[in-house]
C-alpha cells in the first residue's frame, strides 16, 4: 500500500489570471497558500483472485474491468496516462468536502500521480514537474478547463506568489514574519455557502469571457500585487481590503460566479466584523473565506449561521508519501 497526503489550498488573489488563454498574452499573478487540510490517496495492487481489475473507493465504490468504464474522471484520466501492469485498488479520503473551492480535484490528481509514480517505479521528479504533469493530465487527458495554480500549491505547498506569462510560471515563496503569520492564521474562517458546484464548468465560461474582461483581469493582477505588499508589511486591515476588492472584481467575470445567496453571506460576514472576504475557487458555491479579528472570531462563527472551518494553518509541505509498503504481485 502507498498512501500520499496532498494539501488543499486557499487562493487569496489573482484566480482567473492563471488560465493560458490569459497569460499567453498578458501577465498573470496568483497569491495563495496550501493549508493543513488534506487529500489522502491509497493505492495498491489488487490481490490475485479478488475478481475485479479496478476498484475505486470514494463517496461510492466502483468495481470495473476496464479503464474506460470508470466513472471517476480523474481516476480514469490518470490510469489512461499511466496504465498499471496489474489490477489496482484506489482509495480517496478528503479532510473537507469536494467542490468547495479549495482545489480538491487537483490535489487528488497530484496525490494519485505521485502514488502511481512510486508504484510504477518511475523514479524521482521535482515538485514542479509533478505539478506540470498534473496540469497536463487535467487539461489534456481528462479534458477539463483548469488553471495552473491549484496543482502548484498542491505539489509544492507553502505560501507563494506565482507569476504567469507566455514563458511559463515563476514561483516565489513569501517569507512572512512568523508573528504576523500566526495572527493571519488565527483570523481565517471558511464559511460554507451550502452549495456545491463543478468548478470546471464555471471555469470554462470564465475562460470564454476573457476577451471581454481584459480591464478586470488587469485590475485583478494589480490587486494581487497590493495584497502581496500588505502581507509583507504585516497589515491585516489592508489585506482584508484587498480581499474585498479582489472579490468584487472576480464576481464581474461571469454572472454565475456569484448569486443573491452568496452576496447575502458575504454582506453578513462584513456586517459581523470581518475585515474582508471572498468566495474561493471558480465560483458558484463552496467555501467563502473571511478574515476575522481573532478576538471576535467565536462570536462571528456563532452568528453567521452556516458551517464554518477554522484552525487553519499554512502547510509547509506539498504532496508527500505517508506510507510505502508494497507487496510483490
Amino acid at each position: 500500500m502507498i498512501i500520499t497526503q496532498t494539501p488543499y489550498r486557499i487562493s487569496l488573489f489573482g484566480g482567473g489570471t492563471d488560465y493560458p488563454a490569459w497569460y499567453r498574452h498578458n501577465e498573470g499573478m496568483v497569491v495563495g497558500f496550501a493549508i493543513n487540510r488534506y487529500c489522502h490517496v491509497g493505492l495498491k495492487y489488487t490481490p490475485p483472485g479478488q475478481g475485479v481489475k479496478y476498484r475505486i473507493v470514494y463517496s461510492k465504490i466502483e468495481d470495473r474491468e476496464s479503464v474506460e468504464t470508470i466513472e471517476h474522471p480523474a481516476v480514469r484520466g490518470v490510469l489512461r496516462h499511466m496504465p498499471p501492469p496489474h489490477p489496482v485498488e484506489i482509495h480517496h479520503m478528503g479532510d473537507l468536502p469536494a467542490m468547495g473551492g479549495l482545489g480538491a480535484s487537483s490535489s487528488f490528481v497530484v496525490g494519485l500521480l505521485y502514488a502511481m509514480r512510486i508504484l510504477l517505479k518511475k523514479g524521482w521528479c521535482s515538485d514542479s514537474d509533478l505539478a506540470l504533469q498534473a496540469i497536463d493530465v487535467e487539461r489534456n487527458v481528462i479534458g477539463e478547463a483548469v488553471g495552473d495554480q491549484d496543482q502548484m500549491f498542491a505539489a509544492l505547498g507553502g505560501f507563494r506568489v506565482i507569476r504567469f506569462n507566455s514563458g511559463g510560471a515563476r514561483i516565489e515563496q513569501i517569507k512572512i514574519d512568523p508573528g504576523f503569520l500566526c495572527d493571519l492564521e488565527d483570523s481565517l474562517v471558511l464559511a460554507h455557502t451550502g452549495k456545491a458546484r463543478y468548478a470546471h464548468e464555471i471555469a470554462a465560461k470564465v475562460i470564454g469571457s476573457i476577451p471581454g474582461n481584459q480591464e478586470t483581469l488587469h485590475s485583478m493582477v494589480e490587486v494581487a500585487n497590493e495584497g502581496r505588499a500588505a502581507l509583507l508589511s504585516q497589515d491585516l486591515a489592508a489585506l482584508g481590503q484587498c480581499l474585498n476588492r479582489s472579490w468584487r472584481l472576480k464576481s464581474r467575470l461571469h454572472a454565475e460566479i456569484s448569486s443573491p445567496d452568496i452576496e447575502a453571506l458575504y454582506t453578513c460576514g462584513l456586517r459581523l466584523g470581518a475585515l474582508g472576504g471572498k468566495l474561493l475557487g471558480a465560483g458558484g458555491g463552496g467555501f467563502m473565506l473571511f478574515i476575522v479579528p481573532p478576538e471576535i472570531r467565536n462570536r462571528f462563527i456563532k452568528e453567521i449561521g452556516v458551517p464554518c472551518v477554522t484552525k487553519l494553518r499554512v502547510s509547509k509541505h506539498g504532496a508527500r508519501i505517508l506510507w510505502n509498503q508494497q507487496s510483490e504481485v
